[in-house]
């Protein structure tokens, strides 16, 4: 009954019965062959819409080889000789010339001191213009200072 109402079941326009016969009835007759035939429908379109290229599924391919003691001192030599031209010009764009402090500075920073106390140089920065300097450079020349004061 079923095999009835799938050959009488009209197929959809992409849908196309295909025939199919199992290999145990292949000592039947014919009649009970042809009863037998089933009819599926297709779900996978059998037209190739890209054709394969082995360009595809190139993959890169990397040889490598041991190198001899000779060949590995002649590469690093060279890439330490690139590195240090490199430094050596990055060290000479990126360094800013010395400000030298000048008695103005001194005075701040030692109404500063007076202010907020020995090592609180971030607010002492915060109360001066220091003229782009850190906390670090303050306390640097604040010892310089005190050195000075003594000696004398």
């Amino acid at each position: 009954a079923a095999t009835r109402f799938v050959q009488s079941s009209p197929t959809g326009p992409d849908l196309n019965p295909v025939v199919s016969e199992d290999s145990t009835l292949s000592e039947k007759s014919n009649e009970t062959i042809q009863k037998d035939k089933k009819t599926k429908r297709k779900l996978l379109s059998t037209t190739i819409t890209d054709i394969w290229t082995p360009d595809m599924v190139k993959k890169p391919c990397v040889s490598l080889r041991r190198l001899s003691r000779n060949e590995l001192c002649q590469l690093t030599a060279r890439k330490t000789l690139q590195t240090s031209k490199q430094q050596n010009t990055e060290k000479h764009k990126k360094r800013k010339t010395r400000k030298k402090w000048t008695p103005q500075l001194d005075k701040y920073l030692e109404d500063g001191v007076k202010r907020h106390g020995k090592g609180n140089w971030s607010q002492i920065l915060l109360d001066y213009d220091f003229e782009g300097r850190t906390g670090i450079m303050l306390k640097d020349r604040w010892r310089i200072l005190l050195k000075a004061h003594q000696g004398s």
